[in-house]
């Protein structure tokens, strides 16, 4: 599953939202901080400095650019 911790005001997490929405995969917004701490996120990825914090299957993937190429990935695989 896809998981995308967000903040208000994060061009770069709207677009995430979008891929994620459009991709037909399985994903959770998590919002920061309706849904998890400042604290309790820095806990979680300490080594994170900007958003969104993008996870797979709860592993840390990276920001947009890199669930962009993720899922462009994945759907190359699943036409072959």
């Amino acid at each position: 599953m896809i998981e995308v911790y967000t903040k208000d005001g994060c061009v770069f997490c709207t677009r995430a939202k979008a891929l994620a929405e459009e991709s037909g995969y399985e994903y959770k917004i998590i919002h920061m901080p309706r849904d998890i701490s400042r604290e309790d996120l820095m806990a979680k990825f300490p080594t994170s400095r900007t958003m969104p914090i993008i996870t797979i299957d709860n592993e840390n993937v990276g920001g947009n650019n890199e669930l962009k190429y993720i899922i462009e990935e994945r759907k190359a695989n699943d036409e072959l």
